[in-house]
């Protein structure tokens, strides 16, 4: 069983030295405490839970944010995440402290036993993530928004698609569509509803007609067309749509067309026959929707243009 005297032994200091790294009683250069703290992980140490118990009889009420930025982070992302954190931290009196370099695992790794700290939060979190590896021997909680391939060493809080029911289901296309098309219907109702006649809502309302009434009776009417554009435009972009349904779906059978009709086509080969039939097909839904709708689809592109 591995002990404190091998950690000494392979940091090349004295076994007190190591006890002050864990302890925090007297203060260690920063050269040493990463020397030890190598050697805590290369041998897989666990500190007994003496050193655990005086690190939490202490509070700084300090907590360490792990986020690196890559080239590709969505900064506009992470600023979500970054908010929520301090203004939860704030509630319960605690300060954030932000590392955002790439490789501040040593950084992360000194701080943990440095005693300044009370946890550690990571973001951005890899399959083989090395902050996660240091988890199991540090002597403060580790909380990952994410899951690396071995979480155990931290609480890991992330979306459970499988709990949802959303993994390799066309609910989920459903769902994406929805939130990314109400975008554009909003925008364009906005157009219809922006001028409409408030004397007419008026004239219903001391007439005695409802709420309801008015929607059914008068604003939806009204609203015919560039309803009908909506749903013509809609279901458009949704059957044509490629790179959503193949990043959800898993399953060969519950792809979309566009996917089926893609999947025709080899690296070198190709069945032209096959893929021309198919791509007449996938047409004709698009095309029966469209002349259902015809005799409001123009009314509804020119709405509002005139005056």
């Amino acid at each position: 069983m591995v002990g404190i005297k091998d950690v000494a032994a392979l940091a090349g200091v004295s076994i007190s030295t190591v006890s002050y790294v864990f302890s925090g009683k007297r203060p260690v250069s920063d050269a040493t405490k990463i020397r030890v703290l190598k050697a805590v992980q290369q041998l897989d140490y666990h500190p007994g839970s003496g050193a655990a118990m005086l690190r939490r009889d202490r509070r700084t009420h300090l907590i360490v944010l792990s986020s690196p930025m890559h080239p590709y982070t969505d900064y506009s992302n992470y600023a979500t995440f970054f908010f929520a954190v301090v203004a939860r931290a704030r509630h319960y009196h605690y300060n954030v402290v932000l590392l955002m370099d790439e490789d501040d695992t040593d950084e992360l790794l000194r701080m943990s036993y440095s005693g300044m700290i009370d946890g550690v939060l990571l973001l951005d979190v890899t399959m083989e993530d090395p902050r996660v590896a240091q988890a199991h021997t540090s002597l403060v909680p580790y909380v990952s928004i994410g899951y690396a391939s071995d979480p155990s060493n931290v609480l890991s809080v992330d979306v459970d698609f499988h709990a949802m029911g959303l993994y390799n289901s066309q609910w989920s296309i459903v769902i994406i569509f929805t939130v990314i098309q109400s975008a554009f219907g909003t925008y364009l109702l906005s157009s219809v509803y922006g001028t409409f006649p408030k004397a007419i809502l008026e004239a219903a309302t001391i007439d005695g007609a409802s709420r309801w009434r008015i929607l059914k009776d008068i604003v939806f009417p009204i609203s015919k067309p560039t309803l009908s554009v909506m749903l013509v435009f809609f279901f458009i972009w949704t059957w044509n749509e490629y790179m959503i349904p193949m990043a959800f779906l898993i399953d060969n059978s519950k792809q979309t067309v566009p996917i089926a009709i893609a999947s025709l086509t080899g690296d070198r080969l190709m069945d032209v026959t096959t893929t021309a039939a198919a791509s007449l097909i996938s047409i004709v839904p698009t095309l029966i929707f469209y002349l259902i709708f015809q005799r409001t689809l123009s009314k509804g592109i020119t709405t509002g243009a005139v005056k």
